[in-house]
């Protein structure tokens, strides 16, 4: 119902959600020739530095195929509700006369008060939540696949600002 309304021109539509990456690969599986097999390397005790992680919030647009991205340091009320804003400043520009429909799974930054509020304060931003435990009902996660593939397997990253450019060079 949403896509239909979507496509009329009344609102725009985004998906919304987040992921995590490390400086800690996700493995990916390789084929070798049977009797020939890498040696297991354990990253997180040779890396200096494994807790370190970066957030991405990100937004499809379900129409043009937009995804409009926010790097942070963590998952976090106040990381969502600048990116939030920053969505609803570039559609005031792009769609003044479209009604902003944010699709968002149940995390807990989004249910914060701090955003909350901020959000009842707005005319053109509404929130619609996914069902508990439903990501195969938001697009973006195919997205986020994408990513992890090509930014995050079989690559270890010296520290948060190199991975901070693979991703962003990712979304150009």
């Amino acid at each position: 119902m949403l896509y239909e309304i979507a496509q009329a021109g009344a609102i725009v539509l985004l998906i919304q959600d987040e992921i995590l990456v490390s400086l800690i690969p996700t493995l990916n599986r390789r084929w070798l020739p049977k009797g020939r097999q890498t040696a297991k390397i354990y990253c997180r005790s040779l890396h200096p530095k494994p807790q370190e992680k970066l957030a991405i919030f990100g937004a499809l647009n379900v129409l043009t195929g937009k995804v409009h991205r926010f790097l942070a340091l963590a998952i976090k009320k106040e990381p969502f509700l600048g990116f939030i804003r920053r969505i609803t400043q570039y559609y005031r520009n792009q769609a003044p006369d479209q009604l902003i429909c944010l699709v968002i799974d149940g995390h807990s930054a989004h249910r914060a008060q701090l955003v909350t509020r901020w959000l009842r304060g707005q005319s053109r931003i509404f929130c619609y939540q996914l069902p508990k435990n439903s990501p195969e009902l938001s697009p973006i996660e195919y997205f986020w696949r994408k990513l992890r593939k090509e930014v995050t397997h079989d690559a270890v990253y010296p520290d948060l600002r190199q991975l901070r450019q693979t991703s962003i060079q990712f979304f150009n």
